[in-house]
């Protein structure tokens, strides 16, 4: 084995222990929703035991959208108590991504894949009628590197594209914190 393959498998192994050994704790979830879009807003936390929180969330639809956008950032509480912008600020059109097949960034193939497996909105554009999420968990394994330990914001915006009419609002807010060790 060449010393690159050496380096390379002696940084994956410790990733995959690091990823391991975190876990992502949703702490808060706010929603909000423009009422000429959106009816019977119901957004729920639900925590289950020290560790795991699951999110639920009912929203009626009063009219068919037909075009829609995603902003969405990642902010990390600093030492002042603030939130502040950190590495992921994506802004994608929502149709366009549930459509492809590939080719889209890594943070909206999660965001594809989360709801897929946790909502019916698991379809392209229109989205119409009764939308629910269920039991949507966030663990570390959703994410691809490790990120430092800290409280994390994560914001979605959800805008009509055409007239750029606000739809939706929503911000989760979670620790990823370190798993104590039993043997200690």
């Amino acid at each position: 084995m060449t010393q690159t393959q050496l380096s390379t498998l002696l940084i994956i192994m410790l990733l995959s222990s690091s990823l391991e050994a975190l876990f992502v704790k949703t702490t808060n979830l706010e929603c909000s929703a423009n009422e000429s879009y959106i009816a019977n807003l119901n957004c729920r936390l639900k925590p289950l035991n020290r560790t795991k929180a699951v999110i639920n969330m009912d929203v009626e639809l009063i009219r068919k959208i037909e075009n829609v956008t995603i902003s969405m950032q990642l902010l990390k509480k600093n030492y002042a108590n603030k939130f502040l912008p950190f590495l992921v600020k994506v802004r994608a059109n929502v149709c366009d991504m549930m459509e492809s097949k590939a080719g889209i960034n890594l943070y909206l193939a999660i965001f594809k894949r989360v709801l897929k497996d946790y909502s019916n909105i698991n379809h392209s554009c229109p989205f119409s009628g009764h939308l629910w999420i269920r039991d949507l968990y966030l663990d570390s394994a959703m994410v691809p590197v490790a990120p430092p330990v800290g409280v994390y914001r994560l914001s979605y915006h959800f805008n009509e594209a055409t007239t750029k009419d606000l739809i939706a609002k929503m911000y989760f807010q979670g620790e990823i914190r370190e798993l104590k060790s039993s043997n200690a």
